[in-house]
């Protein structure tokens, strides 16, 4: 049986992105901020919150990460999306809005063939306008994937502040219309490997933002990082996949 309505499969490629109900019950998602509570490096402050914000990789060591990673329904759209087995290969949890400028996710995660890779954002509580939810631009996935040789520089990390100027460039350039994610818990936010989006800036400093990103990449590709390859000297990734199945003593909560 059909997970998605042929209207949401024919938005996602004409918009680039799709709000799903994960199917995920409220222990789980509960679960999550539990599992981490006092790992994230915040003052008892407003906006208190200390490089980094986030969390790499929890899903190794909470089994509720993991099963946000996995959610069945969730796999099972991206596999009817992208015609293509999916492989969640990273998980980012955040305490707060992140406030990240705007990007695209295809230069630090792409592919061969290209566009096998995608962004799923939980709300592990509602996001509101005040909390600073994810900020997006319709339509922008349909871009060429820009890397750091379309922004003039050499590929290396320390200089991805100039392709962030480079992307506001671009967004000014095509007129493109931002949008707030504001999602309430337990949706997800699925995205495309080349939409714009960023985090936007939290107006209520008090206000929590709990939420979970996985990485997605999908099977029957390679893998690289368009940020740090340039012609035919490409820097391969070797993703190490989340798996499936729970196994015994993967995790520590």
């Amino acid at each position: 049986m059909s997970t998605l309505t042929e209207q949401q499969r024919e938005s996602f490629f004409e918009d680039g992105f799709l709000i799903l109900d994960t199917g995920l019950p409220e222990e789980v998602l509960d679960g999550v901020v539990s599992d981490l509570d006092g790992k994230y490096p915040i003052q008892p402050h407003p906006d208190g919150v200390l490089p980094p914000t986030r969390i790499q990789d929890a899903w190794k060591e909470s089994k509720n990460a993991h099963r946000v990673a996995v959610a069945p329904r969730l796999l099972d759209a991206l596999r009817e999306l992208y015609g293509r087995e999916p492989q969640p290969f990273q998980t980012l949890n955040f305490p707060v809005g992140t406030w990240q400028p705007p990007h695209s996710d295809n230069v630090h995660f792409s592919s061969c063939p290209s566009t096998f890779m995608s962004g799923v954002w939980v709300a592990l509580e509602d996001a509101d306008e005040t909390n600073g939810p994810v900020e997006y631009y319709p339509g922008s996935h349909k871009l060429p994937e820009f890397d750091m040789s379309d922004v003039g520089t050499e590929p290396k990390e320390e200089l991805y502040d100039q392709y962030e100027k480079f992307i506001a460039k671009v967004i000014e350039h095509f007129g493109l219309e931002r949008k707030l994610a504001t999602v309430k818990k337990g949706q997800a936010f699925i995205w495309s490997s080349n939409l714009i989006h960023g985090g936007s800036a939290r107006t209520d400093l008090l206000k929590s933002r709990h939420s979970q990103v996985t990485h997605v990449y999908y099977e029957g590709c390679k893998y690289y990082t368009p940020m740090l390859s340039r012609g035919l000297d490409i820097c391969w990734r070797h993703p190490e996949w989340i798996p499936l199945e729970v196994k015994k003593g993967l995790f520590s909560r």
